[in-house]
């Protein structure tokens, strides 16, 4: 029996006895008084002993030893340690004790005490039998026999007749993770909270069954789609029954024709915006019949004057519903659409060009400080490795397999990933050796765990095999309290926020601000428009510029040059006029401002130029070493008599003292 199976849709009024429903959904095997779980039952029997033929319970350790071979090993030890001359001496590993049958003794009955249903009143059993067939179906969430002993030893202290709260509404009941539980409950260990909210929801669906288009709140696993970064779906805001019903056969077809639980979960939030919008100025409305060009241009407006919608967002609200009444008359459903009522594309909302937002410099040098770094897990330390390196969307980074590190042709370093908005493979080149050793220890830790798990980042819950990747939310919440525990702060002392996707503008203007052309930058961040990198480009320029604006300029003699405003009217004059000047020409350590109409005959730094030679204390290495050359070249000429052209560069020399000295002090 599948969870699909459990979650079964019926309808409210179904005419049977709740607790009929349950007992016939039970395996007959979890009829009996005390259910022994077999060998394979991982969930609810423990995990396997790795002694061939063992059905011993609790193993533990690496390799899995159920309690009696673990004491039979620790025994062993013990005399090996006593006895002098022992070939394996007092350093028996755990792989040598499963490889020698003399030491083992071979495999031991099952010795898993079971689940016991009785002595507790018949519904509450039922309850029980049904969580116990929950977990082992799932197979993914271990219930061990302790939960389970002090769920059944609570509410039979307390005299419960049932796990389902009594004050449980019919929209309230889905949502699984707030479910209210008997206040027996509370203050016990969370893995029991879980089990019980768990085992509430599962009876109320066998129950109390409800029927899909009923319901106002949807799991994946209705459609038998699994989706790691979004869970539910919630109709319940939606105002008008008639608009409720219609957005969820529209959810249900798109969801059955291809479309992500997560594009659903989106497009069915959206819709609630067009329910207030017709609760507010519309209310005739009763069903698409009534549409007119006016009401959604009329919507239009109202969503651009609804200061709570971003304006990022806009464009999204407006195109969720124009793609619902495309596809309601595509499909030809009933009732119809008014011909005249249409959207059309140049119609919707702008999407504004925003700015991307990077960790800025203050907060990021504070993240990737070691001290700081070192006060996260391992496996966090990781993922802000990749995620500042490689700038990978959040989703592509939980998604990363267990072999993703390889070569490139000419032997270096990559990533594989999955780029999860676009569905495709790519490699990304690792130019950082921490990287290749961070993903090299995780790989060796998540194999330790999960030997058989295709993630290089398993999820810690729910997750007894490893086949289920870490969740988004899971990082989020990681790095928000890793961030607090590091006392990371922004520039005005208080505690930072950052979220993970800032690392990829991060990445994606440091590249442009090292000197990457634009279109590397698109196939690093794997941009099919290249109108999204253009923004990263923006942001670089922007930068640069206010660098230009604010920067102490020195001319060879190392005069201070006079700075302009930003916000003078020359200043976009002047950066348009430095960008192609140092574009003309690149020196090593400065910048020629000589007009571009004109020309140098010598076209290098010369620090005789008084009048076109500009420097910054960025070229402060540039200069230091030209100096040493400089201290070189006098001493080889005082050599060989050459005093001339040891008084030349003395000149030299004199002169990049004073440009050092003022640009040191400018520094």
């Amino acid at each position: 029996m599948t969870d699909k199976a459990l979650r079964l849709v019926l309808g409210t009024d179904h005419g049977a006895d709740p607790y009929d429903l349950i007992r016939a959904a039970l395996h007959p095997d979890l009829l009996t008084p005390v259910y022994y779980p077999a060998r394979d039952e991982a969930t609810i029997g423990g995990p396997c002993c790795v002694i061939d033929g063992c059905e011993g319970y609790d193993g533990a350790g690496r390799p899995r030893l159920c309690r009696v071979h673990r004491a039979r090993l620790r025994d062993r030890r013990a005399q090996m340690t006593q006895r002098a001359g022992s070939p394996h001496g007092s350093t028996l590993t755990a792989e040598a004790f499963q490889a020698d049958l003399a030491l083992h003794r071979g495999p031991v009955e099952r010795n898993h005490p079971g689940f016991d249903f009785t002595g507790i009143p018949e519904t509450l059993a039922l309850e029980l039998r049904l969580l116990v067939q929950a977990r082992r179906d799932r197979d993914d969430t271990i219930l061990s026999h302790t939960d389970f002993s002090a769920i059944k030893r609570v509410a039979s202290d307390s005299g419960l007749q049932s796990l389902i709260h009594p004050e449980v509404s019919p929209e309230g009941r889905w949502l699984r993770r707030d479910m209210p539980i008997a206040s027996v409950f509370e203050g016990r260990q969370w893995s029991v909270r879980a089990h019980v909210r768990f085992a509430g929801s599962v009876a109320l669906d066998v129950g109390w069954p409800v029927p899909l288009m009923d319901r106002d709140r949807w799991y994946p696993h209705d459609f038998d789609v699994h989706s790691p970064r979004v869970r539910t779906l919630s109709w319940a805001s939606i105002e008008q029954p008639w608009l409720k019903r219609w957005a969820k056969e529209w959810a249900a077809h798109r969801i059955n024709t291809g479309w992500k639980f997560t594009t659903a979960v989106s497009s069915g939030t959206r819709l609630l915006w067009f329910s207030r919008f017709l609760a507010q100025e519309h209310t005739y409305v009763l069903g698409p019949q009534d549409f007119t060009r006016a009401l959604l241009l009329d919507f239009i407006a109202w969503v651009k004057r609804q200061p709570a919608i971003a304006a990022s967002q806009r464009q999204n609200i407006v195109s969720a519903v124009r793609v619902l009444i495309e596809d309601h008359r595509l499909n030809g459903w009933s009732p119809r659409i008014p011909e005249a009522a249409i959207l059309r594309r140049g119609e919707l909302p702008k999407r504004p060009e925003n700015l991307p937002k990077p960790v800025s410099p203050f907060i990021h040098r504070q993240i990737m400080s070691p001290d700081n770094l070192a006060l996260a897990s391992p496996e966090l330390r990781t993922q802000l490795l990749i995620l500042d390196g490689h700038g990978f969307r959040l989703g592509t980074l939980v998604e990363l397999s267990i072999d993703c590190l390889g070569e490139d042709a000419d032997g270096f370093p990559t990533i594989r990933y999955r780029n999860t908005k676009r569905e495709r493979e790519r490699l990304h080149p690792v130019r950082d050796p921490q990287i290749v050793n961070a993903v090299q220890e995780q790989r060796q830790r998540t194999l330790a765990k999960h030997p058989e798990t295709p993630w290089l980042f398993p999820a810690y819950n729910h997750n007894a095999h490893g086949q289920q990747h870490a969740t988004t939310s899971a990082i989020r919440a990681a790095i928000n309290r890793w961030m607090e525990a590091a006392n990371i702060r922004d520039q005005d002392g208080n505690l930072a926020r950052i979220t993970p996707h800032q690392f990829r503008h991060t990445f994606g203007t440091r590249e442009l601000n090292n000197g990457a052309p634009q279109e590397v930058v698109q196939e690093l961040l794997d941009h099919d428009d290249p109108a999204m990198t253009r923004g990263y480009a923006r942001l670089s320029g922007e930068r640069l510029k206010q660098e230009f604006l604010s920067a102490a300029r020195f001319n060879a003699a190392g005069e201070r040059l006079q700075l302009l405003a930003p916000d003078s009217a020359l200043a976009d004059v002047a950066w348009m006029k430095e960008q192609m000047n140092r574009a003309k020409v690149t020196l090593p350590n400065g910048y020629c401002a000589l007009p571009l109409q004109q020309t140098c005959e010598v076209q290098n730094a010369c620090l005789d130029c008084n009048d076109y030679f500009v420097t910054t204390p960025e070229f402060i290495p540039a200069h230091e070493a030209q100096r040493e050359r400089t201290v070189g070249l006098i001493d080889t000429f005082e050599a060989s008599g050459q005093t001339r052209m040891a008084e030349k560069n003395r000149q030299v020399l004199v002169r990049l003292d004073t440009l050092l000295e003022t640009l040191r002090s400018a520094e």
